[in-house]
């Protein structure tokens, strides 16, 4: 009986982030050309990976008294390699726009099979989960392109590989994708 209600959750949940996700998706030709945030984090990645000399900057060092200031080089921030690479792929924002709205749902599955990992009633992960895929703080980090949504979901995952990586083989192989899960992180927040 538990199972078929846990079944039944996942199926909730599934259909409920699609219906967000689809809104999301129909709505994101009305966004404005491009947020503040998305064309730094697009700026981040057009000097770390592809123009590392460039002439103009919208992430500038502050100015040292009598010197000009100069790009900041964001070597490490991997929002801007991913969307600077969907944009020379696609010379549009959308691509990049689709991936950080797919974080929401996600980030939201994911949450839900922790709690279910850590033994959390179907409802009450189900009623968490559906409260996070609503929460106005991570539509907000949805629609501005930030890594955040990413990063918990590489948690949230990493966290049940961990807790279900069971013994020889098996284990290793969980243990290595956890942490290759969160060195991702590591890499999207430093």
């Amino acid at each position: 009986m538990f199972e078929n209600i846990e079944k039944q959750a996942v199926w909730f949940l599934g259909v409920c982030a699609f219906c967000v996700t689809a809104v999301h998706l129909l709505t994101v030709g009305d966004y404005p050309p491009a947020w503040f945030d998305e064309i730094e984090i697009l700026e981040m990645g057009r000097y770390s990976i592809f123009d590392v000399h460039p002439e103009w900057s919208v992430n500038l060092f502050e100015s040292v008294e009598g010197t000009i200031s100069g790009p900041t080089p964001y070597f490490h921030y991997l929002s801007g390699w991913v969307m600077e690479t969907l944009y020379r792929l696609t010379g549009t924002f959308l691509w990049s726009r689709v991936l950080f709205l797919l974080s929401l749902p996600i980030c939201a599955l994911s949450l839900f099979g922790w709690l279910r990992v850590r033994q959390f009633p179907a409802g009450v992960s189900l009623l968490t989960a559906l409260f996070f895929l609503l929460d106005p703080n991570a539509t907000i980090c949805a629609h501005w392109y930030r890594p955040d949504l990413w990063c918990m979901t590489f948690v949230f995952t990493s966290l049940v590989l961990i807790a279900r990586s069971g013994q020889g083989r098996r284990r290793t192989l969980s243990l290595a994708a956890a942490g290759a899960l969160l060195a991702a992180v590591v890499v999207m927040i430093r």
